[in-house]
């Protein structure tokens, strides 16, 4: 019994560590969550840029950092929009795909529209948010109450002073504030 509970006590500990490791790689100083747990750590390296990812868990919710260095702000905008248009064009009416004398169109209700808020302020600098429902294979689109299984945010942030895009999914559930997760992160993570 000692054994497993030493052996627990290491693993959490080195998932801690492997964690703030990841976000010492990108350049911030320690994890804004506080001991999350690590699901993945990876780094692909391109031509001209690094991009990384860093996947984790904390309290039964799931945190994706991306991190695409070094970058433009211009680079920034456009990944920004690029993004946000393809969540908000899965929710746009669709043409059904057995036509009849009820309906030709399927529509979303406002209800289960994205939210898109541009410039949520977090100290001196600000952040885009798009929050959204999602299915349980996190796909988007969804527009009925039962095929709801998840809340999900998709959040976008320039670092002008690491030249750093950072992007971050905060997957919870749809009880929960994924905008409240998403800002505390980067408020933490911009006071580490």
């Amino acid at each position: 019994m000692k054994i497993i509970l030493l052996f627990l006590i290491y693993t959490l500990n080195a998932h801690a560590e492997n964690l703030n490791t990841a976000l010492n790689t990108v350049g911030y100083k320690n994890d804004p969550l506080n001991n999350g747990l690590m699901l993945k750590n990876i780094q692909r390296k391109g031509l001209k840029k690094t991009f990384t990812t860093i996947k984790f868990e904390l309290e039964k919710n799931i945190y994706e950092l991306e991190v695409i260095s070094p970058s433009l702000e211009k680079e920034y905008e456009h990944e920004r929009k690029n993004i946000i248009g393809v969540i908000l064009k899965s929710y746009t009416d669709q043409p059904t795909p057995y036509q009849g004398e009820i309906t030709n169109i399927t529509k979303c209700s406002d209800y289960f529209k994205p939210k898109v808020k541009e410039s949520i302020l977090i100290g001196s600098k600000s952040i885009s948010l798009i929050e959204s429902f999602v299915g349980k294979d996190f796909n988007y689109g969804i527009c009925e109450k039962n095929l709801i299984k998840y809340s999900s945010c998709s959040s976008f942030y320039y670092d002008q002073d690491k030249s750093q895009i950072l992007k971050l999914k905060v997957i919870t559930s749809p009880s929960k504030s994924c905008e409240k997760m998403s800002v505390g992160f980067f408020k933490n993570l911009h006071n580490a």
